[in-house]
């Protein structure tokens, strides 16, 4: 038996509940809706708002908003038992998700791993300029724990060293003055790679990228294991002592 739904209405705003884990609302978001809304305003009869049994909105808060500024009715559908995973697939089809949505939502249920990657998009002033794109961000947070964009939308990162992830993107970023693509991706994970081995002197490097070294070894690559080969080079440039920082399956196998 299919089971069939009332579509319901209400001027009275605060009988909706936001739903923890939710995305943060999105001022332009509203405002765009707001205008489609004013030129349309029968589309919110035939575009309810989905809520669950305790009217926590599943899908359509930023509808809400825009609804409620134009002091027009929300219609909404009632279903029960649905939360976050619901208003995330929702989401995911329509006005798809990004990574700091994910991290917010997370944060907001008490996973205090993306409280550390937030702080490097805009929450926290003393570490935005040390960012990088997502997928080099949460390796360098993860470190040793493997981490992939769905185990991190799931809420699997752990930052279990804060201290030494700071530490390397502090020395990523001191990279900078030589090489300005310093952040990106495949020359950060080479980066990563290289800096995270135990016999790695950061000092050595340094003085080792403002030498002809450099410009022997350094070009712009396309993949992480060139700049991998290129850095170890550069490291041991006119070294007696010579370190591999990188094994040659690595370079081989990627």
């Amino acid at each position: 038996m299919v089971q069939t739904y009332q579509i319901r209405s209400t001027t009275d705003y605060s009988a909706f509940k936001d739903i923890t884990g939710n995305r943060t609302i999105r001022p332009a978001h509203v405002k765009k809706l707001k205008e489609a809304i004013t030129t349309d305003p029968d589309s919110i009869r035939y575009n309810p708002i989905l809520v669950n049994d305790k009217m926590a909105v599943i899908d359509g808060q930023h509808r809400i908003k825009a609804i409620e500024s134009l002091g027009l009715p929300v219609y909404y559908i009632q279903v029960q038992s649905l939360g976050i995973k619901d208003v995330q697939k929702l989401n995911s089809v329509s006005k798809q998700w990004q990574p700091v949505d994910y991290a917010q939502a997370h944060s907001r249920l008490g996973n205090s791993n993306y409280d550390y990657y937030l702080a490097f998009k805009g929450h926290n002033a003393k570490y935005k300029d040390l960012s990088l794109n997502h997928d080099s961000l949460m390796r360098y947070l993860s470190l040793n724990n493997p981490i992939t964009s769905t185990s991190f939308n799931d809420g699997k990162l752990k930052v279990d060293n804060f201290d030494k992830s700071l530490a390397l993107l502090k020395q990523l970023h001191g990279v900078s003055e030589v090489y300005p693509r310093y952040n990106i991706r495949s020359f950060a994970l080479a980066f990563l790679r290289i800096s995270s081995n135990d016999e790695y002197n950061h000092k050595r490097m340094m003085e080792r990228l403002h030498s002809e070294a450099f410009h022997k070894y350094m070009r712009d690559f396309s993949k992480e294991q060139d700049y991998a080969k290129a850095l170890n080079q550069i490291y041991n440039y006119n070294m007696k002592n010579k370190v591999a920082l990188v094994n040659a399956s690595y370079l081989i196998n990627n």
